[in-house]
């Protein structure tokens, strides 16, 4: 092998021949190669890329080094004051590995030049003199934050603190951020780094219902610097789930004929917050034999305690015997429950209630020449505990003696048959059963039945017992059955003789004295859990002779009969001549008045027609209808209802079609009148004569006195209608002539002036004046010599109350009137309103302010008889109903046509009468005067003595009543739109989904899981929908811009998109766009603020050019994720005020657009949240339209257009802690 040796040298250097070097060496065995890398070692070069006056003395500076393959072993940093000569040396020199540092102990406010070095082995490098002076600052840059507490969760605070001022924001590089609990935790550090706005940081993994005190501070970017902490804030974090009780136990007592359940247990080991209540919930089940001896199981409950925090015992009273119990016992903080702890325990058996014995009855029987009894006995269900014997005593009676001398059943001492009959008298045992054995019909007495004393029956329970037993009187060997005397001795000593049979009185059951009056009463036995055994007697039988006896009265004396026959027939005659009297005077009166009303009258019609004049003299309401049904009880016309729903409502159909349109005995002849026919609107609607109004003439002219309209009286005549139709241009004039004349004061309107693009009633009264200031007068018109003036008016959520002033002119006198117009706005001819609510309202404002000086009520719809008759129909049901306790629909109907023609003009009105009537009946009236509220609110948490559940949980349960129709989800429901919903029945209606605009080549497009949701002024204010998919996001998107969503509400927390529970950030980062197909979202603004974040966004159509821009508010208060359909949450009580917050804004947003716009409410379900949400907004609006709030019709009304609204009662009740937060 040869061997050579190279090498290569490098002369004159620099710093670029720095590298790797390989050398290779081949032959024809093949290549190899060695690197060698080479440093050139040179002086080091410094520059400095950065200088900043960081304080009122200090300067920072930092350099980019290249040392020359060599350690630096000094730096040498000078600085030179700006107008000056000589160079200053830095007094801290920097650390050899450093490439930064702050030059302290200099002039403020003065400008210096900086010039640095750099020295290694191989020399110092050249001066590096920054390019320009660097001017120290005229103060330090240090700022205080002011620390703002945002939000809280169970676990977490969302802090705030205000930004550093504008000329050193760019000097604060960090915060740091101290926290600690109160309670002696030990105190934790955060670094927050600086960001532009306003700083927020979200403090997490917190404890629940602990109080914890926060402290920030800034730190300075390049000195790092911190300054002083910030006053501290502290808040405490909100209530959390509770562990469960602790040892509960429970116990299942009797005291006498009482039962109850006593339940114990401990605090949770972990409360997680204030326990504000112990939620103890009992349940039960029996398994019996009932009076058919047939097993039969009844269940208990729940029935449900809430018990205050601080106290750890339940009592369950008057509850059910002979029961297994178990009960849940669960923990509630203001926000959350625990999981439940069990107990379980068996109430003790009993005999049955003596109350609930019935007697037995006797029926005499013959067999051959032998008289006897049987007995129907009574038949007893074992609910309360087993029996185990069936004892039939029998009681001779002294003859002449009443059943009320004798003693009380278990004081009457037992004989034997044949002492009883010895002496005359007394109560002998005929039958004993066991129980099983009981004959099922009846029992044959005096039959000469013998028990058997050696083997008596009822051995289960020992009720017979014996005298002691001794070996002079009987040798056990004497009896057959050793077992029966060791029974009979053991029980002997065990119980007590009252609840005992002495075996020595078990007899015969020997024949009856036919003669002799017999009574009997049963004895039931059962054992106790104690081992007794316990008894119950039964009231005595209605005595019976087992041979009948006949009656003194069958040997009195015929001529007797015959005085008492010929009595009653004289009577008789004496009446028929009366009626024969008032048949002939009623004729002769009939006559009369057909006569002089030129109207037939039949005989009923004439005998209404005297009594009405006897009694008034006014309005002759003549013959009632023919037609004619029962009244329904109060109580039962919730089932009346359902039952004539049934079927498509053909129960409600055939009725309908029972009511008459016509009557023999009412006439129309002035309406048909070739001169006032133009007068009516509707040629088959017309006024009876009987009752029309009648106008004063006008010179003399006789059809000047005819105006479609008549009388109808209400409820018992407490209230008089003026039934007419809507005055046409042609008779408006005549409409104020009949109000001024009737001196009407109220005006009820329940028609729009326009409906379906047809003109249904003329203006009659003059529309406010917008631009009207103090100077200007009042909007009017005149008619003839009537002048009404708009002074005001107020709109309500469903009518509107216009105050009117009418004034009357003649040559002499004028004369000026208030007339006051309710004018309801939401119910459209011959259709009734969806909601029985809103005429409820409506009809209790119009009460309220009606009282009989003030006239006659005037009321018209178009044609003066659909809608118009309905409201009067109700009025008067409910009066009745309230006073009388039953009404008849039907009945009520047909009289009010009889007053005024069709009034309840069509099948949907008369169902809405008997449905407003039923809800009236089953709800009452829940609104509360804002004036009053805090006292009814008080009232309805209280929970008085004697009942399980609280006014307020009780008006929950009210809620799920069972009328309400289910509405068809065919749409949401169907295969191609499932994969759009969260939750299965978490889904809209058909009636009132969003629809959104079809996209070209997009199947099924127009589906998103959206409902409008009516507000208080009944328009489509809201729209509730899940949170957005990352699926749906761009159908979302579509529905805010095309159906001008101008504030969202998003009321879930942020989470990842896999947590269904969780809402996903559907919309782009700050300042940034995202596009969804054609449409574009720009994310303008974010504004944190208390208990929620603002962000505004503007959304545009690239196809339309369409453009809207809206808000979202983003609530932070109610906190974590939960499982959707099961999120029974409220916010906590520290954030109500927050919630409200946002319910004002959602408000105020769409009040201050000048087009329609809705707001968007979205949460995990689309229905939960939401639903609180939207409630309180319609219910701030009523309580500021109105000073009334209802939010048991409220939420009644949210339930009607979509699924699951307000299912659980902590969010109900939430509800009205929130209107007293606003209140």
């Amino acid at each position: 092998m040869t061997t050579a040796l190279s090498k290569i040298e490098f002369k004159s250097t620099v710093r670029s021949d720095n590298g790797t070097y390989t050398c290779q060496a081949s032959n024809k065995a093949g290549l190899e190669s060695k690197p060698v890398t080479l440093f050139i070692q040179t002086k080091p070069e410094v520059a400095i890329d950065f200088a900043l006056g960081v304080g009122n003395g200090s300067i920072y500076l930092n350099w980019t080094l290249n040392n020359g393959n060599l350690p630096i072993q000094s730096y040498q940093i000078k600085y030179l004051k700006d107008g000056e000569q000589s160079w200053q040396y830095s007094r801290i020199a920097p650390n050899v590995s450093a490439t930064s540092l702050v030059i302290n102990d200099l002039e403020p406010d003065v400008a210096y030049h900086i010039q640095i070095e750099a020295e290694n082995v191989m020399g110092r490098s050249h001066p590096n003199k920054y390019k320009e002076a660097v001017k120290t600052l005229s103060a330090e840059a240090e700022y205080i934050p002011v620390v703002d507490i945002k939000g809280s969760t169970s676990n977490s605070f969302t802090l705030g603190w205000t930004a550093p001022p504008e000329e050193i924001r760019h000097l604060i590089g960090h915060y740091i951020s101290a926290y600690k609990d109160t309670e002696g935790g030990q105190e934790t550090t955060i670094r927050v780094a600086a960001v532009d706005g306003s700083p927020v940081h979200l403090f997490t993994n917190l404890k629940p219902a602990t109080m914890y005190l926060f402290k920030v501070r800034a730190c300075h970017r390049y000195t790092g610097h911190c300054g002083n902490f910030s006053d501290p804030v502290k808040d405490k974090t909100i209530d959390g789930k509770p562990t469960p009780p602790r040892n509960v136990k429970m116990l299942c007592e009797r005291n006498g004929n009482k039962y109850f359940v006593t339940v114990t247990w401990e605090a949770p080991v972990h409360p997680n917050g204030q326990l504000i209540h112990f939620s103890v919930s009992l349940s039960g089940v029996a398994f019996y034999l009932n009076e058919q001896k047939i097993q039969q199981r009844d269940d208990f409950g729940p029935m449900t305690q809430n018990v205050d925090g601080s106290k750890f015992t339940a009592l369950f009273d008057d509850i059910p015997a002979n029961t297994n119990y178990s009960v849940h016992v669960k923990a509630e903080t203001r926000v959350q429950h625990s999981q439940a702890s069990q107990a379980t325990c068996q109430m003790p058996a009993s005999i049955p209630d003596k109350e609930n014995l019935s007697g037995p009855s006797l029926m005499r029987y013959q067999r051959a020449d032998r008289w006897g009894l049987r007995a129907s006995l009574p038949k007893v269900s074992q609910r309360k505990g087993p029996i185990c014997c069936y004892s039939v005593v029998l009681v001779k009676m002294l003859e002449g003696e009443p059943l009320t001398s004798l003693p009380e059943p278990h004081r009457l001492p037992l004989l034997t048959y044949e002492e009883v009959h010895r002496q005359g008298a007394g109560a002998y045992i005929a039958e004993l059963f066991d129980f099983d054995r009981i004959p099922s019909d009846v029992v044959s007495l005096g039959d000469g039945n013998r028990i058997d004393k050696r083997n008596p029956p009822c051995k289960s329970c020992s009720v017979i017992h014996g005298p002691r037993l001794t070996e002079v009187e009987v040798e056990l060997e004497d009896l057959e059955d050793l077992e029966i005397a060791d029974r009979i001795e053991r029980s002997s000593s065990r119980d007590s003789p009252t609840n005992m049979i002495d075996i020595e009185v078990l007899s015969d059951d020997g024949a009856l004295v036919p003669e002799s009056n017999y009574t009997l009463f049963v004895r039931l036995f059962s054992p106790n859990t104690r081992g007794q055994v316990e008894s119950v007697f039964s009231p005595y039988a209605t005595p019976m002779t087992p041979k009948p006896i006949p009656s003194p009265y069958q040997s009195a004396d015929r001529s007797v009969v015959l005085m008492v026959a010929l009595g009653v027939l004289c009577g008789l005659a004496f009446v028929l001549l009366l009626i024969v009297s008032s048949l002939f005077f009623l004729r002769r009166y009939s006559k009369h008045v057909a006569q002089s009303e030129g109207v037939e009258m039949s005989l009923s019609s004439s005998c209404r027609h005297l009594w009405s004049r006897f009694r008034d003299g006014r309005h002759l309401l003549v013959s009632p209808p023919s037609t004619s049904a029962a009244p329904i009880a109060k109580q039962d016309i919730l089932q009346a209802f359902m039952e004539r729903h049934q079927n498509a409502d053909y129960g409600f159909q055939h009725e309908y079609e029972l009511l008459p349109e016509r009557f023999a005995d009412r006439t129309t002849r002035a309406s048909d009148t070739r001169e006032n026919m133009p007068k009516n609107r509707y040629p088959d609607i017309k006024a009876y004569d009987q009752t029309r109004v009648k106008l004063n003439t006008i010179n003399g002219d006789a059809h000047s006195e005819y105006i479609n309209a008549n009388i109808v009286m209400g409820y018992k005549e407490r209230k008089k209608f003026v039934c007419a139709q809507g005055p046409m241009e042609g008779t408006v004039y005549d409409f104020w002539r009949m109000a001024w004349e009737q001196r009407v004061e109220i005006i009820v309107m329940l028609t729009n002036v326009e409906e379906y693009n047809k003109t249904k009633c003329f203006q009659y009264w003059p529309d406010p004046d917008p631009s009207r200031n103090a100077s200007t007068p009042e909007p009017l018109y005149t008619f003839g010599d009537i002048r009404v003036i708009h002074v005001k008016e107020k709109r309500y959520s469903e009518y509107v109350v216009r105050e009117l002033q009418v004034t009357f002119f003649d040559y002499s006198f004028v004369e000026v009137r208030p007339v006051f117009q309710y004018h309801y706005l939401v119910w459209k001819d011959f259709q009734a309103p969806e909601h029985a609510t809103g005429i409820l309202r409506f009809l209790r404002r119009l009460n309220e302010d009606y009282s009989t000086d003030r006239g006659p009520i005037l009321i018209h719809c178009s044609a003066g008889v659909g809608r118009t008759g309905t409201l009067v129909a109700i009025d008067h049901l409910i009066q009745q109903v309230e006073e009388e306790g039953s009404v008849s629909v039907l009945n009520t109907v047909c009289d009010l046509r009889h007053q005024r023609n069709f009034l309840v003009q069509s099948l949907r009105q008369y169902i809405f009468v008997y449905r407003t009537l039923m809800e009236w009946v089953q709800f009452g009236n829940t609104e509360i005067a804002i004036s009053n509220f805090q006292n009814a609110l008080t009232n309805l948490r209280m929970k008085t003595e004697g009942r399980v559940k609280s006014p307020l949980e009780e008006e929950f349960d009210r809620l799920d009543q069972p009328f309400d129709d289910r509405k068809p989800m065919s749409v949401a429901s169907s295969d191609e739109n499932r994969a759009k919903n969260r939750y299965e029945t978490a889904i809209p209606f058909d009636r009132n989904r969003v629809i959104l605009t079809p996209v070209a080549g997009r199947d099924y497009s127009t589906y998103i899981n959206a409902s409008f949701i009516e507000g208080y002024d009944n328009s489509e204010s809201f729209i509730l929908t899940q949170d957005p998919m990352e699926s749906t996001q761009r159908d979302f998107w579509r529905m805010v811009l095309e159906h001008n969503i101008v504030v969202i509400v998003m009321l879930s927390e942020m989470g990842d998109a896999s947590d269904t529970s969780c809402c996903p950030q559907y919309w782009p980062d700050d300042d940034q766009e995202a596009t969804h197909d054609h449409i574009v979202v720009k994310h303008v603004s974010t504004v944190t603020l208390p208990g929620y974040i603002q962000r505004d966004f503007i959304v545009r159509s690239t196809k339309t050019r369409e453009e809207i821009r809206t808000t979202q508010i983003q609530y932070l208060g109610w906190g974590y994720c939960t499982n959707g359909l099961q999120d029974d949450s409220v916010p906590p009580p520290q954030q109500i005020s927050h919630f409200v917050t946002v319910a004002m804004e959602t408000i105020a947003a769409r009040a201050r657009q000048l087009q329609p716009g809705s707001a968007c409410l979205h949460c995990s379900t689309g229905n939960i949240r939401s639903s609180v949400m939207a409630a309180l907004c319609i219910l701030i609006e009523q309580a500021r339209t109105e000073e009334y709030v209802d939010v048991f019709t409220t939420v009644r009304k949210l339930r009607s257009q979509r699924a699951h609204m307000i299912e659980f009662p902590m969010q109900y009740a939430f509800l009205y802690d929130a209107l007293a937060n606003y209140l």
